[in-house]
């Protein structure tokens, strides 16, 4: 049985936000809350406790029968630190067994160091990992441990993602030390960063100003939930031309070939993963 569940829904899989993870699929995302972090924001509503939300328990045998039924492309476990919930081990071995799904995982990156050895032993039942970077956070974060978990994630041939969520108004600022510390990575393993811009502080200058400064340097950048077409798709790192056309966290349409080559100029982006189907329309069904 699994605990401390805030909602299980049926979502776009731009909303987790992933980028370049079954872009124009589904996935049915299951919301852990009572996160050990203190944010004064969270997209994912994850710092609430259980006296400020119902919390529900779901026996492991329900959620495969969900995940049978709907058949998505991606199960995500999202929220307060899913690997640190009663139940979730279990969930996904069971999940590994059965192979009809991705499975993925959000993980915030200030914990990795303290959490090290059971996050590599939770990875090898997960297909996706989402490092999740909090720019409050920033200085806490040991980057040595963050690279080395992400190089460990990518040679264990899990596809992974970055989501970086600005709450600051001196977010630029802020946001250098970690561009510093990790661009290198990011282009040569090619690693998506998808950013959440909070609260609505941020002029769009700043937003189109950050986007632009990280796709100069190579790096596959994009805001997946923004309403701006141009921050929220993906533009080719080799001729700049808009590979995935997105908007508000769904996709209008996919500029990249079977053979996971860019339709304009033919770069190949090898971790790219495709859906099994290709849905253009926004998606939120509530499951529990």
């Amino acid at each position: 049985m699994l605990s401390s569940i805030a909602s299980i829904t049926l979502i776009n899989v731009e909303k987790i936000p992933l980028a370049f993870c079954c872009s124009g699929g589904v996935a049915i995302n299951i919301n852990f809350i009572e996160c050990p972090l203190p944010c004064d924001y969270c997209p994912w509503e994850a710092n609430l406790d259980s006296r400020s939300a119902q919390k529900v328990n779901v026996e492991t045998t329900y959620l495969v029968e969900l995940i049978t039924k709907y058949n998505p492309d991606l199960v995500m476990l999202h929220g307060g630190e899913p690997y640190k919930k009663n139940g979730v081990t279990d969930l996904l071995k069971e999940l590994h067994r059965l192979r009809n799904t991705s499975i993925g995982m959000k993980i915030n990156s200030v914990l990795i160091p303290k959490e090290k050895i059971l996050l590599q032993q939770i990875a090898q039942y997960i297909d996706v990992a989402l490092i999740e970077v909090v720019d409050i956070h920033n200085d806490e974060i040991n980057y040595g441990e963050l690279i080395s978990f992400l190089n460990f994630l990518t040679e264990n041939n899990k596809h992974v993602e970055i989501v970086y969520i600005t709450t600051l108004r001196n977010a630029v600022d802020v946001f250098h030390k970690f561009v510093d510390a990790l661009k290198n990575l990011l282009k040569t393993k090619t690693i998506p960063l998808n950013f959440v811009f909070a609260n609505d502080f941020m002029e769009l200058s700043k937003k189109l100003y950050i986007i632009d400064w990280l796709r100069k340097m190579g790096i596959i950048v994009q805001a997946p939930m923004e309403d701006v077409v141009e921050i929220a798709s993906t533009s080719c790192i080799s001729c700049q031309n808009p590979i995935i056309v997105r908007q508000g966290g769904h996709l209008f349409k996919l500029n990249i070939k079977s053979d996971k080559s860019c339709k304009y100029c033919g770069y190949k982006y090898n971790v790219f993963k495709f859906p099994k189907k290709i849905i253009t329309l926004p998606l939120l069904l509530q499951l529990m």
